[in-house]
């Protein structure tokens, strides 16, 4: 096959770069560190971008085949498909992971000033990625097409084309956009629902409206997303963690406030409902079931007109998923349990057996 062992690298890159981003999404989903780093995949080429890995020109033909490519993750978005966006986003991922675990451990969480660097670098890094996006966004005639809803439901029509990978771009930015904003939630922070519900010195901090101004977007983003992709196909299983995520800002509120809630909280509370619903008919998984259930009943019990005083006790089923020391976020300890005794009992079979 002409230019096979080209196309062949270009494959292989791809799948590399897909397992650096299951390798930040994995370390945030079961609270642990990223086993890939930065300083790894420094020299790594990055993936061409989609348009030209599905035509038909011989990719050796552009730049992307040479020694001038880009690489290494970086900040900044290099084209608007899966890998352009989402690759400089894993990177600040992996950095905000770094300092999660830094904020628990007990020397370096004594080192404010070096906390606090560091969390400056991420917000920068952020900065970086979404200024970067801003000129990719210029070629759809707007500064930024999310804000419009007509505008990413007829992505089609606007490029002219039945091309499966250009029409989907405007969907690709949308869930950037929301993992964006959820990278502002998860430094603001602390990842873990039981933490920042019984944190009152964080809700009393400017770092509490900070993640609040960002999970409204998030809800309003994963609104626009279950318009645009009902079965949210574009992203499957990736995007339920930074939804769970983002959503559990406006449950804290509505367990705080109880009956005294108000439509913002409310509004953000039934559209982050509708989309996890959409999520867990699309992968069912523990975590989010159980999630869904304690949001619907905290809603019902509000639009019930039930009277209640907020700050009610944290659901038992919360209690079993952490991101603290000693938990791994959507394995439950009562998971890791049942499967360590199924292994040990598969051990003791086989060996039954020999």
């Amino acid at each position: 096959i002409p230019f096979c062992k080209t196309n062949i690298k270009s494959d292989i890159r791809r799948l590399w770069w897909v397992a650096y981003i299951m390798d930040r999404h994995v370390a945030l989903s079961f609270n642990i560190r990223p086993q890939l780093t930065d300083q790894q995949c420094q020299y790594h080429q990055l993936p061409c971008p989609d348009t030209i890995w599905a035509s038909s020109t011989p990719i050796e033909r552009n730049r992307y085949s040479n020694s001038n490519a880009p690489r290494g993750a970086g900040y900044v978005v290099q084209n608007i498909d899966e890998f352009g966006l989402l690759v400089p986003l894993m990177s600040i991922l992996g950095d905000i992971l770094e300092y999660h675990h830094l904020r628990q451990h007990p020397t370096f969480n004594t080192n404010t000033q070096f906390l606090s660097e560091i969390r400056q670098n991420i917000e920068q890094n952020l900065q970086i990625w979404n200024k970067s996006l801003q000129p990719h966004l210029a070629l759809f005639a707007r500064p930024d097409p999310i804000q419009s809803y007509l505008y990413t439901t007829r992505d089609s029509s606007l490029y002219n084309s039945n091309n499966p990978a250009l029409s989907a771009f405007p969907k690709i930015v949308v869930y950037a956009k929301h993992l964006y904003h959820c990278m502002h939630i998860l430094l603001y922070g602390k990842m873990d629902f039981v933490s920042m519900y019984s944190d009152l010195e964080w809700q009393a901090s400017p770092d509490f409206l900070a993640a609040g101004e960002h999970a409204n977007r998030c809800a309003e983003l994963a609104e626009s997303i279950l318009a645009i992709d009902k079965s949210l196909f574009l992203m499957y299983r990736l995007f339920g963690t930074y939804l769970l995520q983002s959503s559990f800002f406006f449950l804290i509120l509505a367990k705080k406030l109880g009956s005294d809630a108000d439509k913002l909280i409310l509004k953000n509370c039934s559209i982050n409902l509708q989309v996890l619903d959409a999520f867990v008919k699309v992968a069912d998984i523990a975590y989010q079931r159980t999630f869904v259930g304690v949001l619907r009943r905290t809603l019902e019990r509000i639009v019930s007109g039930e009277k209640w005083e907020g700050g009610v006790l944290i659901d038992e089923e919360l209690m079993q998923y952490r991101w603290i020391g000693g938990y791994h976020g959507l394995w439950s300890k009562d998971r890791l349990v049942t499967s360590a005794n199924g292994a040990e009992s598969r051990i003791r079979r086989r060996q039954d057996s020999m």
